[in-house]
């Protein structure tokens, strides 16, 4: 009898859970830019993004003007947001490449302490304009609103 009680009172509880609609959303709830997916639409990029507990609101702007809409977040495949740059990528990305051109360049003869200074020295100039290269491009995320 405990067992029945409990397999029903585990499928009520199982379906009553199901039926409750998850959000996967973005960190913040405000972004300056996004790119939006509504369901059986093309990606459009849209401004002032306001995320709500159940709706999304933004402007969409368009040669003649701009437009606001509200919608609610069922009707959104996926939201794009910026988070961030690539400013680490690039610095590790830079240092690899110009620490191995140097590195190619004592492959044939042994590498003394002499050359130390300019290995590092290439190294990190390498870092840092990968750096500042990866500060530029932005890192956007892509959120599936709901699964």
């Amino acid at each position: 009898m405990k067992t029945k009680i409990l397999l029903i009172s585990l499928l009520i509880s199982g379906f009553t859970y199901s039926q409750v609609v998850k959000y996967h959303l973005p960190p913040k709830s405000h972004y300056k830019s996004a790119v939006i997916s509504m369901y059986n639409n093309e990606p459009m990029k849209i401004s002032n993004v306001n995320i709500k507990s159940d709706s999304i609101s933004f402007d969409i702007y368009t040669d003649s003007d701009n437009i606001y809409s509200s919608s609610p977040l069922l009707d959104v495949d996926y939201l794009q947001v910026r988070q961030g740059n690539n400013g680490l990528n690039g610095a590790i990305v830079g240092s690899l490449i110009m620490g191995s051109i140097l590195t190619c360049k004592y492959l044939n003869y042994s590498l003394s302490i002499g050359e130390l200074p300019e290995l590092l020295i290439f190294t990190i100039g390498g870092a840092s304009i990968g750096g500042v290269i990866g500060l530029m491009i932005p890192k956007k995320k892509k959120y599936f609103i709901t699964y």
